[in-house]
């Protein structure tokens, strides 16, 4: 099985391309240099890929060419079928008399729709972030696929998987956690699912919802309606989640151990701000606490939204005690190494 040479140019040309615009313009003639690419073949592939709408061109001075969506929003398999749609396996050897297939044609058959999903898993951002390695071993998860413009779900560390919802008005994504342990799986601040991720959630089973604030019940209604799983909150914050329309059927305290998290509150966004933590995989899971923006780094939220400021400044001082290797934001970009040297920037930059 093995792509042509026309979709590997195009996949690399538009890697180039994701990663030096920058939002501005990039010339065709540039990317054919460092990818070491006949400038004449490039403009043939990139003819293909602005009909199918993943780039748009830019005339005059300073022209070139721009992703047509963002980096996260395009699959790889929309690159490789825009410039080479045929990937099947060629049957070879003697057909059985009577029925014109061959015993392997199944396998080959299915290992070519195994090859589509997996490109369509795989996002240009994936690629050019370099979280492409283990992304195929995903277990139970083989059918949870990215859908242009809509969720993405995809296995961020070992048994923890992430989808997200940009939020244009905040500029980030907001994030939901499936987590897989002990033959269980837990989902943490859900966002909105598409309907073939909601019908994969549904058919895994979920033992419980739980939720970091009162601001992230966001989807926990949808996914406890289709998979029966309890939704639980610290009592602080359940009145006014119930005010917003959640049902909340249990509530957890601050030391609760929840397996395989412990609860730690970390009050001041608001009363009952919870993060989960994994003592064995010194792993935190924050929700309004602490947000990954810009990416790589962390913030408080603005003081507008933040119910006592002060709080929420010594309760993440408290989180410098627990040995944090990986921060799992809500809003923002996962921190997925030096986790505790990011918050330790964080904590430095608070006034005394």
């Amino acid at each position: 099985m093995k792509l042509g040479t026309k979709a590997r140019y195009a996949v690399m040309a538009m890697v180039d391309l994701a990663a030096n615009s920058g939002g501005k313009p990039v010339a065709l003639a540039q990317i054919a240099e460092r990818q070491e690419i006949s400038l004449s073949y490039l403009e043939q592939i990139f003819g293909r890929l602005r009909a199918h709408g993943l780039v748009t061109s830019v005339r005059g001075p300073g022209g070139g060419y721009l992703l047509g969506a963002r980096a996260e929003d395009t699959p790889i398999s929309n690159i490789v079928v825009a410039v080479d749609d045929n990937l099947q396996a060629p049957s070879q050897g003697r057909k059985l008399e009577g029925n014109g297939r061959l015993p392997t044609d199944d396998l080959w058959e299915e290992l070519d729709n195994q090859i589509h999903s997996y490109l369509r898993s795989v996002s240009l951002d994936d690629v050019i972030s370099k979280r492409v390695l283990g992304m195929g071993r995903q277990g139970g998860l083989v059918s949870i696929v990215r859908q242009p413009g809509g969720l993405i779900m995809r296995e961020i560390v070992s048994d923890v998987f992430i989808w997200h919802k940009f939020s244009e008005p905040h500029g980030y994504n907001f994030n939901g956690y499936l987590i897989r342990h002990g033959g269980e799986y837990i989902c943490i601040d859900p966002v909105d699912p598409s309907e073939e991720d909601l019908q994969e959630l549904t058919h895994l089973g979920l033992s419980r919802i739980l939720v970091t604030n009162r601001n992230h019940t966001r989807a926990a209604n949808v996914l406890r309606e289709r998979t029966g799983a309890k939704t639980s909150i610290h009592p602080a914050d359940a009145p006014h989640a119930r005010n917003q329309g959640a049902t909340i059927d249990d509530e957890f305290n601050a030391g609760d151990r929840i397996e395989p998290f412990v609860v730690v509150g970390v009050p001041g966004k608001s009363p009952g701000e919870v993060a989960f933590y994994w003592p064995e995989r010194h792993i935190l899971f924050v929700g309004d606490a602490v947000i990954g923006d810009p990416p790589g780094q962390c913030r408080l939220l603005g003081e507008e939204v933040i119910d006592d400021p002060a709080r929420l400044q010594n309760s993440v001082r408290k989180l410098m005690t627990y040995d944090i290797d990986i921060l799992l934001v809500g809003d923002g970009e996962p921190i997925i190494q030096s986790a505790h040297e990011r918050l330790g920037e964080l904590v430095d930059s608070f006034s005394n």
